[in-house]
């Protein structure tokens, strides 16, 4: 009989019969050596089981071994394949990311800044555990969730997060100044701006993650990036003022530096003066003086140890009752 005759097309549902010619044995099962174009063919194999000759059990295991490795390679070159859209944490060996490294999805990422506005921000204010803590401070947003006990639900300063209160980090009043809002803020506080601003730009725990899109910085679509307002403006020149200013009283502290001072209620007030006091360490003692200063328009006086060339300051008033050679002062009780 030719090879052909050999060869029986497997069909569902019926049953293959035996058939003559040279087979290999149970050790070579292999597939027709034959190009067979519609179908596979298989070989024939002699079986001793009671109902007669079936397929080898190994032939067929060798080819359903085959189609699985032939699926498995196109589900790995396939670009489309669920494994390209699996969530990037079940990738990750290292288990789920912690809150802090959630990426921080804005209203829109331009040039590498996010950028948020107050509602989205408003997410981020520690009551979800699976988002990160934020807050604001004149308009730069920071991730503070390495110190979610302190900013999260509970914490002490927990009406700061998800929010820029630039103006009760300023004023103290963490109840009406929660807000970006910096009008009618005295000249003075703005000196205090850069040292907050400190605390989160640098800061090793702290990171800036974007802008939010309020009184600071406006946003101008998603192609755009957010502007420098001219509030930010104001208080950056405010700022500088105050740094200006601070400088100056620096200066006038070291040139009149403080008394030393102690009250009772049975001595009254005592101030007196010795080569430290005011923490300005000199070669001189000075005599305690009433020192006139003023500050955001308002006029009052402190005690300045005063060196003895600089007693005709117009700044400088004797203490009532102390003799303009004390270094000690008895203050008159009223």
């Amino acid at each position: 009989m030719s090879d052909n005759a050999r060869r029986r097309r497997v069909d569902v549902g019926e049953r293959e019969t035996p058939v003559e010619g040279n087979f290999p044995d149970e050790s070579g099962d292999h597939f027709a050596d034959e190009a067979t174009p519609d179908s596979f063919v298989l070989r024939d194999t002699p079986s001793s089981h009671p109902e007669g000759n079936r397929h080898n059990p190994n032939t067929v295991r060798l080819i359903l071994l085959a189609c699985a490795l032939l699926g498995s390679a196109f589900f790995f070159l396939d670009p489309s394949s669920s494994l390209f859209s699996l969530p990037a944490t079940l990738h990750n060996s290292k288990g789920p990311a912690h809150p802090s490294e959630v990426h921080h999805k804005g209203k829109t990422d331009v040039n590498g800044v996010i950028l948020y506005t107050k509602e989205e921000l408003a997410k981020y204010d520690g009551s979800d555990p699976n988002l990160p803590v934020l807050l604001a401070f004149m308009g730069k947003v920071y991730d503070v969730s390495k110190g979610r006990r302190h900013y999260g639900p509970g914490g002490s300063y927990q009406f700061f997060a998800g929010k820029d209160a630039t103006r009760g980090f300023l004023t103290g009043d963490f109840k009406n100044d929660l807000t970006d809002d910096l009008e009618g803020i005295a000249d003075s506080q703005y000196g205090d701006i850069e040292n907050w601003a400190d605390t989160y730009s640098k800061s090793s725990m702290y990171k800036q993650v974007g802008l939010l899109c309020g009184a600071f910085y406006q946003c101008m679509g998603d192609k755009a990036p957010a502007m420098p307002t001219s509030k930010l403006h104001h208080a950056e020149a405010k700022i500088a003022q105050a740094k200006e200013q601070a400088a100056k009283d620096s200066a006038v502290f070291a040139e009149f530096p403080q008394c030393n001072s102690e009250w009772s209620q049975d001595k009254g007030g005592h101030v007196w003066c010795s080569e430290k006091s005011g923490g300005i360490e000199r070669g001189w003692t000075g005599l305690p003086r009433l020192f006139l200063t003023q500050k955001n328009g308002q006029k009052s006086t402190r005690c300045a140890c005063v060196h003895p060339d600089k007693l005709n300051d117009p700044r400088v008033d004797l203490y009532p009752g102390c003799a303009a050679s004390a270094v000690s002062c008895r203050m008159q009780q009223t």
